[in-house]
């Protein structure tokens, strides 16, 4: 669906354009709004979209957040380094942005060049220093206009419109898919934008800059052309550019290091990002910790087969009594496959317990005053290789004969498919998956709810039914019993598949189940195909 725009407004042509190309999103209500201020967190989206911008930087910004709708957007800006923040690393996504902001943001984006100026304004001295050189050189460019009276006002907010339009002149040429060559135009005037697949260009000359993003690269194909001004890549170092003469500067827009400082212990595979007035100390050190310094990190790293079969909100709460009993529960999620806790104890300090497997990560931290502190180190975290650590990885069993597919954890759970394939499976694992596959020839003279209690009393012999559920699986009926035998749980999943009956036998100790392996069960279960 595409924006309304008010017929007659004199950016209607430039927002009709941005909105065919999909680099511009309205309200909710399909409107633009052309005449309302933009944001730096707005204007910033529009550049990422132009550029096909998709890494996220790792360094701390004190003034965003996850829940913002703004989050990633940033971060892609940060990591190529066309937003670089004040002098404590604030980006004021929700401020309005100004004439002066958005022209160095543009300048960095696209790399525009200085160039020495000859046109005169009464304001020129109200442009902050940081942005003069590149404020003055756009105005060289007729990308940006002075006003009737021979002011700049590089202070003032730009309007949607006023955004786009600048934008505009500075790349005016977003091509689509196709082929570009002296049929359909001899040149190209302004510079030209490749942001899609299947784009080639031949036999002519292109104005202005030539810039290419890493989505169009595989596939982008040039014979014979002329670049009068710059070729910027963007993530895509590698291309081939032989068939092209450009008269500028081949330019790359890739990741940039990070200044900051990060945390990192190779021996357990733990990475995240270290603002600079943050001190980080081992638990496992002999060096004494001084826990009244400010924005203090203490991470502690513990290794036991123990964890393997708890979930991570026991041993969260396990570890909230032993550092502080006046932690609350605040989020949970995962990074990479691993899942973590967040708590708070609703002063200065915080606490997040990650389990990896038979690893447990705690980072504690205390006396915390930056904003946003504890949120972006939560954000910066990976999990790494590293010599203590074995994951247990997902594993594929495909069996063509017969006819299933599914996905299941290794170490954690053994499969035995030895009823149908005679392969008896020896490995050691906390659950048990065991596969028997049956064919039933007058599967069709009974109805769901008939082979429901033939199973039933079937399975009554294994122990106490505690549950019964039906649902779909691929598109065909499965029956699921929830089994009580002593001190294990067995999870007896029934699946019809035409005259086939799939039956898959799941079993652990009840205390793991209820821990780890119903959920590692019901992962199992999502992934099964016939």
């Amino acid at each position: 669906m595409h924006i309304v725009i008010l017929s007659g407004h004199w950016a209607e042509e430039t927002i009709e354009k941005m909105d065919y190309n999909n680099i511009i999103e309205g309200y909710p209500d399909d409107t633009m709004k052309p005449d309302k201020e933009i944001t730096r967190a707005e204007f910033i989206t529009i550049i990422n979209k132009l550029l096909n911008l998709s890494n996220e930087s790792n360094k701390y910004i004190p003034d965003v957040t996850r829940q913002d709708w703004f989050y990633s957007e940033i971060r892609k800006a940060v990591d190529v380094g066309i937003v670089l923040g004040d002098q404590n690393g604030y980006i004021h996504p929700n401020d309005n942005i100004t004439r002066e902001e958005a022209v160095v943001i543009l300048a960095r984006a696209f790399k525009k060049e200085t160039i020495v100026p000859t046109k005169k304004f009464s304001d020129e001295a109200e442009i902050s220093d940081w942005a003069k050189s590149d404020f003055m050189s756009f105005v060289e460019h007729e990308y940006i206009e002075g006003y009737e009276d021979g002011t700049l006002k590089p202070k003032n907010e730009l309007t949607r419109a006023e955004a786009l339009t600048i934008i505009n002149r500075v790349v005016p040429n977003v091509l689509s898919t196709g082929v570009y060559d002296e049929t359909s135009s001899k040149n190209i005037y302004g510079s030209a934008l490749i942001k899609v697949d299947n784009v080639t260009l031949k036999n002519l000359t292109i104005d202005g800059d030539l810039i290419i993003t890493n989505n169009a690269s595989m596939t982008f194909q040039a014979n014979n052309v002329t670049v009068r001004g710059n070729i910027i890549l963007v993530s895509c170092d590698d291309l081939n550019l032989s068939k092209i003469k450009d008269y500028g500067t081949i330019y790359t827009i890739n990741t940039l290091p990070l200044e900051e400082e990060s945390y990192i212990n190779t021996a357990y595979g733990i990475k995240f990002g270290v603002p600079q007035a943050a001190v980080v100390k081992e638990m496992s050190s002999d060096e004494e910790i001084d826990y009244l310094v400010k924005d203090l990190i203490v991470i502690d790293i513990k290794k036991s087969d123990e964890y393997y079969l708890k979930n991570v909100k026991t041993i969260a709460r396990s570890e909230s009594r032993r550092y502080d009993n006046k932690y609350a529960f605040i989020e949970n999620g995962k990074i990479d496959m691993a899942e973590y806790v967040l708590y708070d104890d609703k002063e200065s300090s915080q606490m997040i317990v990650i389990k990896r497997n038979n690893v447990v990560y705690t980072l504690l931290f205390f006396n915390v005053v930056s904003d946003n502190y504890v949120e972006n180190v939560l954000s910066t975290i990976e999990l790494l290789e590293g010599p203590e650590i074995v994951d247990a990885e997902n594993i594929v069993y495909k069996n063509s004969s017969l006819a299933l597919k599914f996905v299941y954890k290794n170490y954690y759970i053994a499969v035995d498919d030895s009823y149908n394939t005679g392969k008896i499976n020896t490995q050691e694992a906390p659950f048990k998956l065991f596969i028997q596959v049956n064919q039933i020839t007058d599967m069709q003279n009974y109805d769901l709810a008939e082979i429901k209690e033939l199973l039933k009393s079937l399975v009554r012999n294994d122990g106490k039914i505690l549950n019964t559920d039906t649902f779909k699986i691929s598109n065909n009926d499965a029956i699921q019993f929830k089994i009580q035998n002593d001190q294990k749980l067995i999870y007896s999943l029934y699946v019809i598949v035409g005259n086939n009956l799939y039956n898959f036998i799941y079993t652990g100790e009840e205390v793991a189940m209820t821990e780890v392996g119903e959920d590692l069960f019901n992962d199992f279960v999502r992934t099964i195909e016939f």
